[in-house]
């Protein structure tokens, strides 16, 4: 929709607005269609008033407690501990899967 049409059809809504003859009369003697009215009606009644900006929403980022370390017990006695966060896992993972070869 053109912006130019748009305020057309703005401006032609705050007219009726302020004259009290009927949606059919006015329309006609505005030289519309009824249906394009109601439609314009609509179209404006959800379009926002102002044009809207991207607005950036402040955020706080609660502290966490960290999680408790993943724990890998061997047969022979020896305990590795890494954190439980994903790039650990994967390395421990991975070393795992390249000692069991």
């Amino acid at each position: 929709m053109s912006e130019s049409k748009r305020q057309e059809w703005a401006a032609r809504l705050r007219r009726f607005q302020q004259n009290p003859s009927s949606v059919e009369a006015f329309c006609r003697s505005e030289g519309v269609s009824s249906a394009s009215f109601y439609l314009w009606k609509r179209r404006l009644a959800v379009e926002p008033t102002t044009p809207t900006t991207p607005t950036f929403v402040p955020i706080t980022i609660a502290d966490t407690p960290p999680s408790p370390p993943v724990e890998v017990t061997f047969p022979n006695g020896i305990v590795i501990r890494v954190p439980a966060d994903a790039q650990s896992l994967r390395t421990l993972f991975s070393l795992a899967r390249e000692a069991s070869c």
